[in-house]
């Protein structure tokens, strides 16, 4: 499970809310951000936000923020359905065409076609999985093992 926090923004149905979460860049964690360029263009750049709809069974208040609870296989699922399927359409698409015809622009244009139907399914099976339980919830803490370090005394 990964865990991320949000803004409520407004409550869609007594089960589902509108959350903002802000969208993170890798260029953040590097310890070299201060003298990359990717980094210093990453910081002029306004921090932007993404509105996602989440299972919501708790009382909760716009402008509040609230822990999110992602189910690692709905990244997963996503990926695959967002980057896969296109992709698998596209080749598909290039390898039959080439049998038929040897033009090069004909070949990628039925494989330009096949991966935007591939995008087109892909869309099409993302929003009937949404209406299932692949969708963050919100949680009231994080529930995960705590580790204490405790350091043995030295005996003389």
């Amino acid at each position: 499970m990964l865990y991320e926090q949000a803004k409520v923004v407004k409550r869609h149905n007594e089960d589902l809310i509108w959350v903002e979460t802000q969208i993170k860049s890798s260029c953040d964690a590097c310890q070299h951000n201060s003298e990359c360029g990717t980094g210093l263009i990453a910081k002029t750049l306004a921090p932007k936000t993404n509105q996602v709809l989440v299972e919501c069974k708790h009382k909760v208040e716009p402008e509040q923020m609230v822990t999110l609870a992602v189910p690692e296989q709905s990244i997963v699922l996503g990926s695959l359905l967002l980057y896969g399927l296109p992709l698998t359409f596209f080749m598909v698409g290039l390898v039959f065409s080439q049998r038929l015809v040897s033009t090069e622009l004909f070949n990628l244009l039925i494989g330009i076609l096949a991966g935007w139907f591939g995008f087109y399914i892909a869309k099409t099976l993302s929003q009937k999985l949404n209406q299932q339980a692949l969708l963050p919830y919100v949680v009231e803490q994080i529930s995960s093992a705590s580790f204490v370090c405790i350091e043995s005394e030295k005996k003389s």
